[in-house]
């Protein structure tokens, strides 16, 4: 069995997954998209006019004289960069077909850049997807049902865990190093 980059010749099915990092270099002219995680399914892929129908405004946490966090609302926003719902930060709130949404917005790490892809019509010359960026982010937006961002969601779990993949492969570089 001959073996190329770890893979059996012929084998495409393992391939089909690949994004050739050479056609990626065209993220510098992509223009800043604002992307947003919804709780739901939206059968639709693509840019949408959401300015124009989804009004995103700031909510700040304060602590309650008993204890319980309650929120109070002050202006109308689009972003906030902190990492939980404590005492003291914003969220956002908005609606969807009339329903309350609460979310966060959070930034990538400085060393991260993140890109919109979209697979662009035809196939490479070996064949494989190719695929060009349409977009750019440094931060995203994550939106819950009715309930209040906390550290413990998902995606704010999912950032915890680019930081911490960094650390561990900076340190299984430096051990093959040594």
């Amino acid at each position: 069995m001959e073996e190329d980059d770890g893979r059996r010749r012929g084998d495409d099915s393992s391939r089909k997954n690949e994004i050739n990092v050479q056609q990626l270099h065209s993220a510098g002219r992509a223009s800043e998209v604002t992307l947003h995680y919804m709780p739901f399914l939206i059968d639709y892929e693509g840019e949408a006019p959401i300015q124009n129908y989804f009004v995103v405004e700031s909510e700040r946490v304060k602590q309650e004289e008993e204890g319980s966090m309650s929120t109070l609302s002050t202006s109308t926003s689009s972003s906030s960069s902190s990492a939980s719902a404590a005492p003291g930060d914003d969220i956002l709130r908005a609606s969807f077909r009339g329903r309350l949404l609460r979310g966060k917005t959070l930034p990538l790490p400085s060393d991260y850049q993140g890109l919109v892809l979209q697979e662009a019509t035809g196939r490479g010359a070996d064949g494989e997807k190719q695929w060009h960026v349409s977009g750019q982010f440094s931060e995203w937006t994550y939106w819950n049902h009715d309930t209040r961002p906390y550290p413990s969601d998902q995606p704010q779990q999912w950032m915890g865990w680019l930081h911490l993949s960094q650390q561990v492969t900076e340190e299984e570089i430096a051990a093959l190093s040594s």
